[in-house]
């Protein structure tokens, strides 16, 4: 028979003793560790979902657009080894919705072959059937466009293009990798399926419709992932020259305008080519991702980070309560080394059950998050796999954060001499002058009151151990609701604030602003005003952004905008004005001057002012006065949109009209902006559940060991006061003012920290994905404030529970003849 060491079995007795105590805080390891491999493990799961998806349908890994080139061009791009090419129209129409209002959207017509998936960026049918081969007018709809409008196979849409309307049979509903998400451009990157919808058509009816026999303007290239990128792309561009393409541009070539101004007098004709990675769709989620990814990683580590400090204060307890037996195992022969590491175990051991439980239940639960965020976007690909770098780095974090916690309290047992330990230290009594001082002040108070003052004074180290359990729990519950401030924040600035309009109507081209007069005219229109959309790239030094120029009227009742602290600025004839996510990334200050260059056309080349910057939710576009913006484009009677404000609820009659204008194209409805937005906010309001209970369960576990190792370390003095006659519930209410006053010190100190933190992880969330969407920085609302400490008192007082009934239920007797601290 083996014989188990004596120290082991003290350390079995030790923790089964305190079993209550180190299972919260193995909970607390459980519950981080959980969470860390849960979401991180749910990101990379997230991002195999993806590429697979991607490589399921060949994703393109670059779009050359052009305005126009023969097929024969892309059947030599396919000759290039490791090239998959694949020529398409690409062109908007108009698609009539009919009905009461004579609605009108917006349609992409993206061309694929009659016979066969294409072999880049294929489409997964969902429902229905790809095209029948026959010569009829078939069609396929993206899904995100079907299902607001519930089409379905079978039905007819009519579409319509320079006047000319043409009806065609929905054939399936697909979905694209191209538009896991639906932009219509790095300007709109959020439209609503009411005003835009992708359809996918045979190219040969494109080319009837567009006029296009025998051409294509768009060409989607493949590359094999052992191939030389940038060979290939040189040889890309030899096959364009030889079709009179002599120029191809991308997001980061450094061509001017002078260049461009050069190409068109001279005949030159250029393509322009687009990386997966600079595709809005891949910027959108990529964003996404990581702030997801952020978010997995920043949470658990605070989390974990904050526990640390109860395991600190649970050993630093156990090794003052055993002193004298500290004392005894020197004086038997046992090594300072070994002493350390007795005490060491404990956190060995809470580490060990909290990390190996919490990988495990992490890895099991990493599939289902993965499910879900993958069912919103309804991809139909789902990859999982067990991510051993995670699991391990979730068991190192695990057993590290304790080891260290305490590393410090195991080592003061070093310095621990037997003949000092053997006599009980002196209880402390608290600073003598402020104890004296609290002495005269609490004079007119009973002793119920003056006690729990005291007692949080005396050892007010003791104290601040308890505060600092609250003081976690409000940090914890400030951090995730810093983040639906922020949501509601930037909601309200782009909603109540800025946008004052209740739809923007979309004109054809660039229309005439005199739409304005006719639409502010309409029964049923409370006011209308123009604005002038174009792409524009603005460069600063060495930096350059593409984007576009929206103008807009001065003192616009529609658009109100406002600079990051929320005051009101309004564009001018001398400047213009940037969205503030463009500040580090151009590196302007206000005063500086930019130049601004058409992305299209010849004219419009100048220099402006920078006035300010200015606060966006979705997208980013610069803003200047309308009229500036028609001199730039030599035409006072451009206009691309109409912001207009309805008198009340517009009925099917109003809109009728509008659509009847024959320079409408589709008009979009802010509250339907709103509803898709609150839509896609489904996932982000499980994570915010989620930290809201990973912070409630992280205060209830430091807050209970606090109270426990608060009152254990007074057993005898609160035995005592029994026995002379203190009541159950007189001791208990002391016991819970005591706890409250402590309280209140961790909520003094939990608010401006948790209030710092906050703002720390929104700058560390903020990504540099294009900054496509903006959230308002947190500025923490008192509702939160008050849900924060709210949360803390009330678990403070539900966790007291158990040490008040151990000090009920305690032997009187037995427990004033122990020694204690």
């Amino acid at each position: 028979m083996v014989k188990v060491p004596r120290i082991i079995l003290k350390s079995l007795r030790d923790l089964w003793k305190g079993k209550i105590q180190y299972g919260a805080v193995s909970l607390i390891i459980f519950i981080g560790i959980l969470i860390f491999v849960c979401c991180y493990e749910a990101y990379l799961n997230l991002n195999m979902s993806y590429n697979a998806f991607y490589d399921r349908l060949n994703m393109a890994d670059y779009w050359v657009s052009v305005d126009g080139v023969s097929r024969n061009a892309v059947k030599d791009m396919n000759e290039i080894a490791g090239v998959d090419a694949y020529g398409r129209i690409v062109e908007d129409l108009f698609i009539d919705m009919g009905g009461e209002s004579g609605e009108k959207v917006v349609g992409r017509v993206i061309t694929l072959p009659e016979n066969e998936m294409p072999g880049v960026n294929r489409v997964e049918i969902e429902v229905g059937n790809y095209f029948s081969g026959s010569s009829g007018r078939e069609i396929l709809v993206e899904r995100h466009f079907a299902t607001y409008y519930n089409l379905k196979p079978g039905d007819w849409l009519t579409l319509e293009y320079e006047q000319v309307k043409m009806r065609f049979r929905i054939r399936g509903i697909v979905m694209s990798p191209e538009h896991i998400w639906i932009v219509k451009s790095a300007q709109e990157p959020m439209p609503t399926p009411r005003t835009f919808g992708v359809i996918f058509m045979p190219l040969k009816n494109a080319e009837k419709i567009f006029n296009m026999e025998g051409m294509i303007n768009e060409v989607t290239i493949s590359v094999a992932p052992d191939k030389d990128r940038d060979r290939i792309l040189d040889q890309v561009k030899t096959i364009l020259e030889r079709n009179y393409i002599k120029r191809m541009t991308s997001k980061d070539d450094p061509v001017v305008l002078q260049n461009r101004r050069i190409d068109i007098v001279q005949g030159i004709r250029t393509a322009y080519m687009t990386a997966r990675k600079d595709l809005p769709v891949v910027q959108l989620l990529r964003q996404d991702m990581e702030s997801f990814a952020m978010l997995a990683f920043l949470f658990p580590m605070l989390f974990l980070a904050m526990a640390s400090l109860t395991i600190y204060v649970l050993l630093n307890r156990l090794v003052e309560s055993q002193r004298i037996q500290i004392g005894l195992m020197r004086a038997m022969g046992y090594g300072q080394n070994v002493i350390m590491l007795h005490y060491l175990g404990f956190a060995i051991v809470v580490g060990v059950v909290g990390s190996i439980t919490g990988v495990i239940a992490g890895h099991l639960l990493a599939n289902g998050l993965t499910e879900m965020y993958v069912q919103q976007l309804n991809i139909p690909i789902i990859e999982t796999e067990v991510h051993w770098g995670t699991i391990l780095a979730g068991i190192i974090t695990g057993l590290s954060i304790p080891l260290i916690a305490g590393l410090v309290p195991a080592w003061s047992t070093i310095r621990i001499q037997p003949a000092e330990a053997m006599r009980p230290a002196t209880p402390g009594g608290g600073n003598r002058f402020v104890m004296k001082v609290l002495t005269y002040m609490l004079r007119p108070f009973p002793y119920y009151i003056k006690m729990p003052i005291r007692n949080v004074l005396r050892n007010f180290r003791r104290s601040l151990f308890m505060a600092s359990g609250i003081a976690s729990a409000i940090i914890m519950v400030l951090v995730a609701m810093s983040f639906v401030d922020a949501v509601d924040e930037s909601f309200a600035r782009q909603w109540d604030t800025v946008q004052k309009y209740d739809a923007l109507i979309h004109l054809q081209g660039e229309s005439a602003a005199s739409n304005v007069s006719l639409i502010s005219h309409l029964e049923g229109i409370a006011g209308a005003e123009a604005v002038l959309d174009i792409p524009y790239r603005i460069r600063f030094k060495d930096k350059k952004i593409d984007t576009s120029i929206e103008g807009i009227q001065e003192n616009s009742s529609m658009l109100n905008l406002i600079t990051q602290d929320g005051t009101k600025i309004d564009v001018s004839a001398e400047s213009i004005l940037l969205p503030y996510s463009y500040k580090d990334k151009l590196g302007a200050q206000i005063g500086d001057i930019l130049r601004l260059e058409p992305l299209t056309g010849t004219v419009g080349e100048t220099d402006k002012r920078l006035g300010g910057y200015v606060w966006s939710y979705v997208g980013g576009r610069a803003y200047m006065p309308l009229r500036e913006v028609q001199k730039l484009q030599r035409d006072f009677g451009a206009a691309t949109g109409i912001m207009v404000r309805f008198d009340g609820q517009p009925d099917s009659y109003t809109l009728k009209r509008i659509y009847n204008i024959p320079q409408v194209a589709s008009m979009e409805i802010v509250t339907d902006t709103r509803k898709m937005i609150d839509e896609q906010m489904g996932f982000f309001w499980v994570m915010i559940g989620i930290m809201l209970l990973m912070g409630t369960a992280l205060g209830a576990a430091i807050i209970f060991n606090g109270v426990m190792v608060n009152i254990t370390q007074r057993t005898r003095e609160m035995a005592v006061m029994r026995a002379v006659g203190l009541g159950d519930r007189m001791l208990a209410f002391m016991i819970s003012l005591e706890n409250i006053l402590i309280a209140a010190i961790g909520v003094a100190a939990g608010i401006p920290l948790g209030k710092y933190i906050s703002r720390m992880f929104f700058e560390a969330m903020s990504t540099s994905a294009e900054d496509v969407i903006s959230m308002a920085p947190p500025e923490v609302s008192m509702r939160s404030y008050i849900i924060a400490c709210t949360a803390a008192v009330l678990i403070m007082l539900i966790s007291q529970i158990p040490a008040i009934l151990q000090i009920v239920n305690q032997n009187l007797a037995t427990v004033t003849k122990e020694w204690s601290e």
